[in-house]
């Protein structure tokens, strides 16, 4: 059994994913996971046969159900990108508990200083500047451990309902390698079932106001806040001492401390 009532991401809400998370079995069954499950694990084993190949990881909902497809699958291999000082502390933490066997650490080198420097464009950056920023850190550091390992195709967890650009096939040559989706076309509330009905953790983010929408990225990136106020307001509840910190070298941080503390003492 399989209901859907998430649309794309773009135009859906944090309610619907959380409703649809409080309330698997009303959504999705375990027997339609089981098979989706078989399928994927099945593609993935054919797909990869014979291919130096690993998992792009990231911590996020659908890279954390991909890598426990991948795991069945018998591929224990992959990276997740991780920049020196734009990760939250209990992101890393979780990570240290929870990361698949086989992911390793791939670094970039933005920080604090670099983010200083950079915040016209990389401080919640705009669609544009999005992408300037993944480029330089998540995808510089996938290209890192590529080149290392010689890789021929990487898996992602990219879907379609997502957004994400997941070519016209499955799989799709890109950056002189093969790139790999073989959830492309799994729904939000397989995904979702997914996690529940196997009991895979989460990461602290998604515990937090509209993080079903931003997902794991850098505390730097957010996508769906709205505006300046909101972005850091996320961040100061996840993580209050990149706001301080940040504060030395943003005004907009600043900002809205001073008007935190205005509220407080009003």
């Amino acid at each position: 059994m399989l209901r859907k009532i998430i649309g794309r991401k773009q135009s859906s809400t944090n309610k619907e994913f959380q409703t649809v998370f409080e309330n698997v079995p009303a959504y999705v069954s375990l027997d339609h996971i089981k098979k989706v499950q078989e399928l994927a694990v099945n593609d993935i084993i054919k797909s990869t046969d014979g291919l130096e190949t690993a998992i792009s990881y990231s911590g996020g909902k659908d890279a954390t159900v991909l890598a426990h497809l991948c795991n069945l699958a018998g591929l224990h291999r992959g990276c997740i990108g991780i920049t020196r000082g734009l990760e939250y502390k209990a992101f890393l933490s979780w990570l240290k508990m929870n990361m698949p066997k086989g992911i390793e650490y791939s670094y970039t080198d933005q920080d604090m200083k670099w983010l200083f420097k950079n915040q016209d464009w990389a401080l919640f950056p705009n669609k544009k500047n999005s992408v300037r920023l993944r480029n330089v850190t998540h995808r510089a550091s996938e290209e890192n451990y590529v080149k290392k390992y010689n890789i021929e195709m990487m898996i992602y967890g990219r879907r379609i309902l997502d957004g994400n650009f997941c070519g016209t096939k499955k799989i799709y040559k890109a950056k002189h390698r093969l790139q790999y989706n073989p959830i492309r076309e799994w729904s939000h509330e397989e995904v979702l079932g997914y996690l529940v009905y196997f009991n895979i953790p989460l990461a602290p983010q998604y515990y937090q106001k509209d993080r079903w929408l931003e997902g794991v990225n850098l505390w730097s990136y957010l996508e769906y806040a709205g505006n300046i106020n909101n972005a850091w307001d996320q961040v100061y509840r996840m993580e209050k001492e990149i706001v301080l910190k940040a504060s030395i070298g943003i005004k907009s941080a600043r900002d809205y401390l001073n008007k935190r503390n205005q509220r407080s003492t009003a």
